[in-house]
């Protein structure tokens, strides 16, 4: 028996040498010691900043796996800024210009188009939110690039509404101060000033013919235009036309302007007709209204913009000389080129002040409702990393795609 406890005994002995080497005592058999293992965290300072819950959160927002999703949601902001950027840059490049909007559009498109390519080829966390965030910001970005021109060209637009703002007389349209503006209150007017007795009438084609006489790019589309003049009372034939009221069917084919002002065409076939009718009749209506207005109040202008004032990158100038033209042939009247041409705005209102602060607004709501999903976007990043799921998604990874599998990897 004492043969058989010697070995123990010596085993013993060997185990309390190597706890005293490693810095043991008399508590060396209750497990290794831990430096400060005695002291409490509130005794610690480190320990207690290590373990506040502050620190905590930020822990395990930047491990690893965490990082790995902040950086797809920082490719989704990059895809979302990069269609801003390339619809801005050349918009504000040539001062709010229709041209610059539509080539910022155009690359908005390209990179959404190669964003999109590179997430099929090369699927990944990061390529798949980048082009997440172009596609969600292209149509905020081109309608912004869009509205700006429109905004721009209302913050600037020359005014011309007479003395006190009361109106001009329509006599004054080819005063000098006057064929310049961009928006004209007209006072004073009645049906008998509006001669569509001396409407002429204009069927264009598109594409249009260059300066070399060759036909430009584009599709073939079929219009009609009318031009009617705005006279003063005392106007004569000797006189040239001080205002054109145009008025277009948007390459809606070729029509009548005369059976579309009269009401006498088919209702049954009204394409291409009615937006005639409609355009022609209108100042009509409205002085209607103003006369349907009670007695002694202030009758107020009838507003008219010019042409290609705000009209969203068509240029109807050019198209409605040929209706002038016509109406000067075929009722031997006087004209001159640089008389203004107008059209009705949609709301009979004061420019331009109520109208630029809508098309902001509606550039705002618009840009912060695709701003939205970004937001919605991080706050499920951050939910993601605080509440795992640790039960995965529930399919075996045999009948997992490779691509899935490459997602899983870098996700």
């Amino acid at each position: 028996a004492a043969a058989a406890a010697a070995p123990a005994a010596a085993m013993e002995a060997l185990t309390n040498i190597l706890s005293k080497l490693r810095g043991g005592g008399a508590d060396a058999g209750a497990g290794p010691r831990i430096k400060g293992q005695n002291k409490t965290a509130e005794d610690d300072p480190w320990a207690f900043i290590t373990q506040h819950g502050v620190v905590v959160s930020l822990r395990r927002l930047v491990r690893k796996k965490g990082f790995r999703r902040w950086i797809s949601l920082l490719a989704m902001c990059a895809g979302f800024l990069a269609q801003y950027l390339l619809v801005l840059i050349p918009t504000m490049a040539c001062n709010a210009c229709a041209g610059g909007a539509l080539v910022g559009s155009f690359f908005a498109f390209s990179f959404l188009l190669v964003s999109g390519s590179y997430s099929v080829f090369q699927a990944g966390p990061a390529t798949t939110h980048l082009a997440m965030g172009a596609l969600v910001a292209i149509v905020p970005a081109a309608y912004t690039g869009a509205t700006l021109v429109t905004y721009t060209e209302l913050t600037m637009a020359k005014l011309a509404f007479g003395a006190d703002d009361r109106g001009l007389d329509p006599s004054e349209g080819l005063a000098a101060d006057v064929m310049g503006a961009d928006v004209f209150g007209l006072k004073g007017l009645k049906q008998s000033n509006f001669r569509y007795d001396l409407m002429g009438e204009a069927h264009e084609t598109l594409p249009m013919y260059d300066a070399t006489y060759m036909k430009k790019a584009g599709k073939s589309e079929d219009g009609t235009y009318c031009a009617v003049p705005i006279v003063h009372d005392s106007w004569t034939i000797e006189e040239a036309i001080p205002f054109w009221y145009i008025c277009e069917n948007d390459w809606g084919q070729h029509k009548s302007c005369k059976e579309a002002y009269e009401g006498t065409y088919n209702k049954k076939d009204y394409y291409g007709i009615k937006m005639l009718a409609d355009c022609l009749n209108k100042p009509l209506k409205i002085l209607k209204e103003m006369e349907a207005s009670p007695t002694g109040s202030t009758v107020p202008p009838m507003y008219f913009y010019r042409l290609d004032f705000v009209s969203n990158f068509n240029e109807f100038m050019v198209l409605a000389r040929t209706a002038i033209i016509q109406s000067s042939i075929d009722h031997l009247i006087m004209i001159r080129f640089d008389a203004p041409r107008v059209r009705m705005p949609p709301t009979q209102e004061k420019c331009c002040t109520s109208q630029a602060a809508a098309a902001s607004a509606g550039m705002t709501q618009l840009s912060l409702a695709a701003l939205a999903f970004v937001g919605l976007r991080l706050l499920l990043t951050v939910f993601r990393i605080f509440f795992p799921d640790r039960h995965g998604k529930g399919t075996e990874p045999a009948f997992l795609t490779r691509q899935d599998l490459r997602r899983i990897k870098l996700g």
